[in-house]
């Protein structure tokens, strides 16, 4: 048997491994074949003194069915390949739906609701200006009408103010969600 023989019947034996285990045990006897090899050994012979390959994976399968406390039953069929169990599409593509469920579900209905009370406070805030301006024209108690007018428009104005320092902090908090969601969609984590 020679080196490529050898890792095929044992990594087909170790299937069920985890990718970083699979991997880590390939590494160890490809180690064992550069020293055998350095030190004069053939393919073969290396092969000869490592043993039986499928004995060996049935070694690491037996360890590491007593470790995880799981059967032969319940891991996958024989892949034979060195790639990850897991499929990081299928991940990737379930981060992005968890995310357009939580966009819609909840952070739709709570912008709208923002949206909703800055437009009531913008029109409070027109209203309170306009009915302030339409007190300095009204003839009964000029005085006491012109103050009031200046109170209405100056509450109108605070009014204005807060909303725009409020949108300011919302603009600033979306950016921030947008940006998380792209993270998130680009990296996958």
């Amino acid at each position: 048997m020679n080196k490529p023989e050898f890792f095929n019947r044992l990594l087909a034996g170790i299937h069920a491994l985890p990718f970083a285990e699979r991997n880590e045990i390939k590494s160890d006897y490809e180690e064992h074949f550069a020293r055998g090899m350095e030190s004069g050994q053939s393919e073969e012979e290396i092969c000869a003194l490592l043993g039986d390959p499928e004995a060996i994976a049935n070694d690491f399968m037996s360890d590491y069915y007593e470790r995880t406390g799981t059967s032969p039953a319940s891991t996958p069929p024989a892949g034979g390949t060195s790639e990850p169990q897991s499929n990081p599409q299928l991940s990737h593509a379930a981060i992005i739906a968890l995310l357009v469920i939580l966009n819609v579900c909840v952070v739709l209905p709570a912008v709208a609701s923002v949206l909703g009370i800055a437009l009531g406070f913008i029109l409070a805030s027109i209203a309170l200006i306009v009915a302030g301006i339409c007190l300095f024209f009204v003839a009964v108690y000029p005085a006491v009408m012109i103050l009031t007018g200046i109170g209405l428009i100056a509450l109108g104005v605070l009014f204005a103010l807060l909303t725009y320092l409020a949108g300011k902090g919302i603009h600033f908090l979306g950016r921030e969600y947008i940006l998380w969601n792209k993270k998130l969609i680009r990296e996958g984590k």
